[in-house]
């Protein structure tokens, strides 16, 4: 029987999956997607009857429902600024809501986890003194997180989630996602500047200023995926053979951020001024350019297929809604 409530019968095929972060922007559609398959019990409790952060807690709702798969999408996020003023809280937030996991999957009672993982976490190229090219898993290690403590903590997460799998004879894999988008992304009202992405960051701007500045030089290079993508993707990856397995949900292509907020202008039909704070700097040294590499996707039988100019619109509409509620 399909469903989140978790009184509800299953029948002996029916696998048990229990879906952490169900409430954020991408957790719920992953939850959607995964309640359209008969197979599948859905568990998504609150933070009120399971808190992540609370190993106890945690390993007692293991035992009571012993899930067959955990999908482990809570994670404390912001806009990548506000991530860098607090490097310390959003790293510890991170790591504290993932042990209880970790350890439990050490212990060898979680059969198949699937972790989100970001782009974050994986060190920028020109850093290095490379020039920029698609992230591939082997990159991971070779420096610091991109964004900051945050990547750090996003990058032992979904390391230590392999290497307990594996120690215990049991199942993981990570699916790392660049900068995902679509409806819900910054989250319900009332929206707050400081935790909006790229995408919602401009059009809030857009949307409320005749002038408008952005933050960076707007040659910045990114890869993005529709929300959607990422719900079937996790979909797909409860049964694929991925085990052990770091996945790109990424199709490789990366746009420069003055052509995200040209389109994003371009559908709102805003004919403002927009200013780069950082535009000058940016023609004298290298470009910032971090995107993922499709990897994994054939095992996992699913490529992302939405387009973002064909998406914006359903997006837009979207965040504008909130901003009304917001007002």
């Amino acid at each position: 029987m399909l469903g989140s409530d978790e009184g509800a019968m299953t029948t002996q095929q029916t696998k048990t999956v229990w879906l952490t972060g169900a409430s954020g922007f991408i957790g719920t559609h992953v939850a959607d997607a995964l309640r359209h398959r008969a197979d599948l019990h859905v568990l998504t409790p609150r933070r009120a009857e399971v808190d992540l952060t609370d190993v106890a807690v945690v390993s007692s709702y293991l035992e009571r429902h012993r899930p067959d798969v955990v999908i482990h999408l809570a994670a404390a996020a912001a806009g990548s600024v506000q991530m860098r003023r607090r490097p310390v809280h959003y790293g510890l937030a991170n790591l504290r809501s993932a042990e209880g996991l970790l350890a439990a999957v050490e212990r060898g009672v979680v059969p198949r986890l699937l972790v989100a993982g970001s782009a974050g976490e994986y060190p920028r190229l020109v850093a290095l003194g490379e020039s920029p090219r698609g992230l591939v898993p082997s990159d991971l290690w070779r420096g610091a997180a991109a964004a900051g403590g945050y990547g750090q903590a996003r990058r032992l997460i979904s390391q230590w989630s392999l290497d307990a799998a594996k120690g215990a004879g049991t199942e993981a894999a990570v699916l790392v996602l660049p900068t995902v988008y679509g409806p819900g992304d910054g989250g319900p009202p009332p929206l707050q500047t400081e935790r909006l992405r790229a995408l919602p960051s401009f059009a809030m701007r857009m949307m409320t200023s005749s002038a408008v500045e952005h933050w960076g030089s707007g040659f910045e290079q990114r890869d993005f995926v529709h929300v959607k993508d990422v719900a079937e993707a996790f979909v797909a990856a409860i049964d694929a053979p991925i085990a052990g397995m770091r996945l790109h949900i990424s199709d490789g292509r990366p746009v420069q951020m003055q052509e995200i907020a040209r389109q994003i202008a371009d559908v709102l039909g805003f004919r403002g001024r927009q200013r780069w704070q950082h535009r000058i700097e940016a023609q004298q040294h290298s470009e910032d350019r971090v995107w993922l590499e499709p990897a994994g996707l054939p095992t996992l039988g699913f490529s992302p297929q939405r387009q973002m100019y064909e998406e914006l619109g359903e997006s837009l509409d979207d965040l504008r809604r909130r901003l009304e509620v917001s007002k």
